[in-house]
């Protein structure tokens, strides 16, 4: 989570719920790395879920 206080690290099982949830609701889901740049090209990339 980003906002003007800084970033705040997601409880590790946050991510698999939203994405159930969006399957669920037949949404998609889209996910970035904008805040810190870290490993946006990397295999370690924090959006791969």
């Amino acid at each position: 989570m980003f906002g003007a206080g800084g970033v705040v690290p997601a409880h590790k099982s946050f991510a698999p719920m939203v994405q159930e949830s969006c399957n669920r609701n037949g949404i998609f889901l889209i996910t970035d790395e904008v805040a810190t740049a870290f490993g946006r090209t990397d295999a370690g990339s924090g959006a791969r879920l």
